[in-house]
């Protein structure tokens, strides 16, 4: 059996997978894994790409990732994105194709925030970007996912993006980028970051039997307590 080799960017995906397999009783087979790899690698790459590049070129490269996977100007990316994007095309269905175009959308509507933004709109980008993100990566494990569930994913990804801008914190303010992080007082944000730590729980607890919960419950503290939050 060939040995899979997961990249630094990619792990965290994969750790998420591996749970939300075990979620829904579904098998992570070598091509499933190497899919999600690849793809995992390639969208936390290219999440830093785009905050470092000019609010222009960030906006071509949205339009040229958007164009490609909808099978248009494929030609146009790198070799290495060309590949990626090939693979992902061949490897999705629909409706996991259709939501990572919408997680590019996401994408370029981060742009704005590195401009003047009310609080509102920083909220509901972060809600996007984290939770299509997490939504597109359960669908890859499970494309049976009910919408009750998939809107345990959505709230989880914005708690994980929630505190991925807390620990970019610094970084996002040295490079004027609006998030909850840089506008919000210390207290004010952990109040936010633990409302939407309890309110995953409680969707989780909702749409699952407790004897499942284990593994995504344990996880989800680990993160907080990463974080610095003292939850159990």
């Amino acid at each position: 059996m060939e040995r899979i080799i997961i990249p630094e960017e990619a792990k965290s995906y994969i750790r998420l997978a591996e749970i939300i397999a075990g979620l829904e009783n579904s098998a992570l087979d070598g091509k499933r894994l190497n899919t999600l790899v690849r793809i995992g690698s390639t969208v936390r790459n290219y999440d830093a790409a785009f905050d470092e590049a000019h609010v222009d070129q960030a906006r071509v490269n949205a339009d040229l990732l958007e164009g490609a996977l909808r099978g248009e100007n494929v030609d146009e990316l790198g070799m290495g994105m060309r590949d990626t994007i090939t693979e992902v095309r061949s490897n999705l269905g629909p409706r996991a194709l259709s939501t990572l175009i919408r997680l590019n959308e996401a994408q370029r509507e981060s742009i704005e925030q590195r401009g003047e933004l009310e609080r509102s709109r920083i909220i509901d980008i972060t809600r996007k970007k984290g939770g299509i993100t997490l939504e597109f990566f359960a669908e890859l494990v499970s494309s049976e996912i009910t919408e009750k569930r998939r809107s345990c994913y959505q709230e989880l990804g914005y708690l994980i993006q929630l505190l991925d801008d807390l620990a970019d914190e610094e970084i996002d303010r040295e490079s004027g980028i609006l998030t909850l992080a840089t506008v919000e007082s210390s207290n004010s944000l952990a109040l936010i970051i633990l409302r939407q730590y309890e309110k995953v729980i409680k969707v989780f607890q909702e749409s699952y039997e407790q004897i499942k919960l284990e593994k995504v419950l344990e996880h989800i503290q680990s993160l907080m307590r990463q974080a610095g939050f003292m939850v159990f």
